[in-house]
């Protein structure tokens, strides 16, 4: 049985930051760490729901952290990334949308993303982010490990969770 919840809200939690969810590297930048801007989600107090979390090739972690005021950070949520570096894959890169063919890698300890493999997690029982004098925020992380890739564009890469959340004064 499912619970219907009146007042859901939806937001993008990047660690990427910015507005378009993007970053990129290099050939010569094989391996990143990202963190988020902490995000608040509500004045006064909000229920997380579920969160969907959404990245591409190459992912080593991706993370759902609550910050409260005393900026002490809670691991809410830890994504399974299961990626192989036997897993073909077609790459488009951005900003100018070179293509790279399909392939696999034989090194690095990162690889591709199946279709599919990333799935949505529900908080249960729902997890509460307090507002008001706490102001604890929710942030994303992420790590990335790419092997070289035979082209030169910078390979684009977009980690992030589409959180849902339930604003206590909505009813349930």
């Amino acid at each position: 049985m499912f619970d219907i919840y009146v007042d859901t809200f939806v937001s993008w939690i990047s660690a990427g930051g910015g507005c378009d969810y993007n970053f990129y590297l290099t050939q010569s930048q094989a391996t990143a760490a990202i963190i988020g801007a902490p995000q608040t989600l509500n004045p006064d107090i909000a229920f997380l729901v579920a969160a969907v979390p959404y990245t591409l090739d190459h992912t080593a972690s991706l993370q759902l952290y609550k910050r409260n005021s005393a900026m002490q950070n809670t691991l809410l949520l830890n994504a399974q990334v299961s990626n192989l570096v036997t897993q073909p894959a077609l790459h488009q890169c951005e900003p100018d949308g070179q293509e790279i063919p399909w392939h696999t890698h034989t090194s690095g300890q990162t690889g591709h993303l199946p279709v599919g493999r990333l799935s949505a997690a529900s908080f249960m029982p729902l997890e509460i982010v307090e507002g008001g004098p706490q102001q604890e925020k929710v942030f994303a992380a992420a790590s990335f490990n790419i092997p070289p890739h035979v082209v030169d564009p910078p390979t684009n890469h977009r980690a992030l969770f589409m959180l849902f959340w339930h604003d206590r004064n909505g009813g349930n």
